[in-house]
């Protein structure tokens, strides 16, 4: 037998109906009989009222942007440029984007318009992830369900001298767990300025990162450390940076141990869920001559856990970097 090539859908009587018709409740079918056409008269005033204006007699309100790839580290240039002096700024039509007006329907419009995905991508296994910045130079980004007034004279993005900045991420490729982001990854690099101290041997580590004349100095540029910036997540960055152990690896059944101090004389660690300005003038560690300090070391992770058999861990001086 062949099947409706539509779904079938229950009435009030709870029957199905072909072709995914509905039925008409019997209270509702008498108030439709009790419509009539509308009379001559009422079709002349309708007619003498004025029609409401469409998108293209109203003329296009635009909304300026700039799109910066975060998993590259670099400005895209758009789909559509605004100005070819500026090869990376773009503009997208307010009246595209669909009412009601949030800040993640104009993501949507913009990613549309530029061929980027956005959310889950089921055939890749992949999963894209934007931020939206009111100017280039923001540190804060909106929040995706806001509403905004994308018509008005306040609008975001209103001059090509300040277009809002639209952060496009691969969140998650894969299986892989979602990558931390920094809402300031896009701004010109902040460096901190560090020395590696390994407890266990008792020295100086020469820093992979380094780029000074001293061999013991490494950098970090802390507008890629995921927000908020906490002392905890400046020396999981440093450690990630000079491939060293942050907290528990259990591939390898160690533990990594660190101290962050604010020089390398300092006698007191900070406390590493401190929050802290990172990219202030005043921030620790801002010249090579007066880095930071890190103090690492191993233990065996079951030591760590307190499993039976194994003893408990040493406790570590504080001082032990000092006069090395």
């Amino acid at each position: 037998m062949l099947e409706s090539p539509l779904p079938a859908s229950p009435n009030s009587a709870g029957e199905l109906l072909p072709y995914g018709v509905p039925s008409i409740p019997s209270e509702h079918a008498a108030n439709l009989l009790a419509l009539k056409a509308p009379s001559k008269g009422d079709r002349l005033v309708k007619n003498l009222m004025p029609t409401p204006r469409s998108p293209a007699h109203q003329g296009s309100i635009l909304i300026y942007y700039k799109i910066y790839d975060d998993d590259k580290k670099e400005m895209m240039s758009p789909c559509r440029t605004a100005n070819a002096q500026d090869p990376y700024l773009g503009r997208v039509d307010a009246w595209q984007v669909p009412a009601p007006y949030t800040i993640n329907a104009l993501v949507a419009c913009i990613c549309k318009q530029e061929n980027r995905p956005t959310g889950l991508d089921f055939d890749n296994d992949d999963a894209y992830g934007t931020m939206l910045l009111r100017t280039v130079n923001s540190a804060e980004a909106y929040n995706l369900s806001d509403t905004v007034d994308l018509m008005g004279a306040d609008r975001p993005g209103l001059t090509p001298r300040e277009p809002l900045l639209l952060k496009a991420v691969l969140r998650s490729p894969g299986w892989d767990e979602p990558v931390a982001r920094s809402v300031t990854s896009h701004r010109d690099p902040v460096f901190i300025y560090y020395k590696l101290y390994d407890d266990d041997k008792k020295q100086m580590i020469p820093c992979r990162t380094a780029n000074t004349e001293d061999p013991c100095v490494g950098r970090v540029d802390t507008c890629q450390i995921p927000t908020p910036h906490t002392l905890g997540a400046l020396a999981k960055n440093i450690c990630e940076k000079e491939n060293q152990t942050y907290g528990l690896d259990w591939d390898n059944d160690v533990a990594g141990g660190s101290m962050l101090f604010k020089a390398v004389n300092s006698s007191e660690a900070y406390d590493m869920n401190g929050s802290a300005d990172l990219l202030g003038a005043q921030r620790p560690g801002s010249t090579p001559q007066e880095p930071m300090l890190l103090k690492v070391w191993y233990e065996e992770l079951q030591a760590v856990l307190g499993m039976a058999g194994w003893d408990k861990p040493a406790e570590r001086k504080v001082t032990s970097h000092l006069n090395v």
